[in-house]
C-alpha cells in the first residue's frame, strides 16, 4: 500500500533546521528544533525600497548600476510615502472633517434629533409647525431636511457590507506586514561580518540593523498608513447617504491601498521586478501550534474583522443608525 503525506503536514512547508551549529548567546544549551521555511515578499515600493538599502548594508562597495539602482528604490519610497499620506491628509481636511462636524454639536446633535423624531406626542403630524411638542421652526426643518437627504432603504446593509469588506481588505494590510515583521526576526543572527547576509536570492541572516531599517523604514510607516486609511475609510462609508455612494466609496478607498503596487507595477525596472520576484527569506519558527497554520489565523482574523465592523456601527457611530432609524419611523408615521 502506498503511503501518503496528510495535506496538513508541516513537513510540507518547511524541514527540520540542523542547528548543531547554532548555540544560544546567554546559555550554552542547544537550541529547540525548529523548521526551516522561506517565503517570498511582496512586490510593491516598500519591500523594493527594503531590498535596496539591504543589499546597501550588506556590501562594502556597490557598482554603478547597484548604486543607481538603490536610488530609484529610494525614489519610488518617497514618492509612495508621499502620495499615500498626502492623498491621506486631502480626504481628511476637505471631505471627512466637514462630513463629521456637519453631524456634531453645535451644527447638529444626532442624538437629540433622534428623540425628537421618535417623540409619541406628534401622533403623525410633521415635525414643522407641530403644536404637539415646543420646538423652534428652525430645528424642525433643519432634522426635516437631514432625513430627506438620506435614502434610508438599504443603507444600513450596504453600509455594513462595504464596512465589512473595508476592514477586511486593512487586516490583510496588517496582517501581510505583522508576517514580514515575525519573518525577519525569525530569521538566523549573523555573528560576525564575515557572514554574508544574502546568499543567492535569499535573505538567509539579518542583524541588527536589518531589523532596525525594517521596523522604521517599512513596517512603521505601513501601520501607521494603513490605521490612517481604516479611520478616514470607515467615516466615509459611515457618513455615505445613500447605498451607492457608499458603495462607490468603498470602491474607491481600494485604490488607496494599492498606490504601492502601482508604482511598483509601472515604474520598477525589469531587473527589479524579477529580482524582488525571486527574493526570499528564510525563517526558523518552531511548530508549537499548528493549529495556527491550520485553521486558527482564519478564524482569528475573520473575528477581528467582525469585531471592528460591530465596534463602528454599534459603538463608535452609534447615533447615526440610531437617527437614521428614527428618520425612517418618522417617515412611516406621518
Amino acid at each position: 500500500m502506498s503511503s501518503t503525506t496528510s495535506l496538513w503536514s508541516d513537513q510540507e512547508n518547511g524541514k527540520l533546521a540542523d542547528l548543531s551549529g547554532l548555540e544560544d548567546e546567554d546559555s550554552t544549551d542547544m537550541l529547540p528544533v525548529k523548521y526551516v521555511n522561506e517565503t517570498t515578499f511582496q512586490k510593491d515600493a516598500w519591500t523594493q525600497a527594503f531590498l535596496g538599502l539591504l543589499l546597501y548594508h550588506d556590501r562594502n562597495e556597490l557598482t554603478c548600476d547597484e548604486r543607481n539602482w538603490f536610488f530609484a528604490s529610494m525614489l519610488l519610497y518617497v514618492t509612495n510615502f508621499i502620495l499615500q499620506i498626502g492623498l491621506i491628509m486631502m480626504i481628511l481636511q476637505y471631505v471627512v472633517d466637514p462630513m463629521e462636524s456637519a453631524t456634531q454639536p453645535p451644527i447638529f446633535d444626532m442624538k437629540a434629533a433622534a428623540e425628537l423624531l421618535q417623540d409619541p406626542r406628534l401622533q403623525g403630524q410633521r415635525l414643522e409647525g407641530s403644536e404637539s411638542y415646543q420646538v423652534s421652526s428652525e430645528k424642525a426643518e433643519l432634522v426635516v431636511r437631514k432625513c430627506e437627504s438620506l435614502d434610508v432603504a438599504g443603507l444600513f446593509r450596504s453600509q455594513l457590507f462595504m464596512l465589512f469588506l473595508w476592514n477586511t481588505r486593512i487586516v490583510k494590510e496588517v496582517g501581510d506586514s505583522m508576517h514580514t515583521w515575525v519573518h525577519l526576526r525569525s530569521c538566523e543572527r549573523r555573528r560576525s561580518l564575515d557572514q554574508p547576509l544574502v546568499e543567492g536570492s535569499t535573505l538567509v541572516r539579518v542583524d541588527s540593523q536589518v531589523l532596525w531599517m525594517s521596523s522604521l523604514l517599512v513596517q512603521i510607516p505601513m501601520l501607521t498608513i494603513n490605521v490612517l486609511l481604516w479611520s478616514i475609510g470607515s467615516k466615509l462609508i459611515v457618513f455615505g447617504i445613500a447605498p451607492f455612494t457608499v458603495v462607490l466609496k468603498g470602491l474607491a478607498l481600494q485604490f488607496l491601498v494599492t498606490i504601492d503596487e502601482l508604482l511598483f507595477d509601472a515604474f520598477a525596472s525589469p531587473k527589479a521586478q524579477e529580482l524582488l520576484g525571486k527574493f526570499k527569506v528564510r525563517y526558523h519558527l518552531a511548530a508549537a501550534w499548528p493549529k495556527w497554520n491550520h485553521w486558527g489565523s482564519t478564524v482569528f482574523k475573520f473575528s477581528v474583522a467582525v469585531g471592528v465592523t460591530a465596534f463602528t456601527i454599534f459603538v463608535q457611530f452609534a447615533d447615526l443608525p440610531n437617527f437614521r432609524s428614527a428618520c425612517d419611523f418618522y417617515d412611516r408615521a406621518k
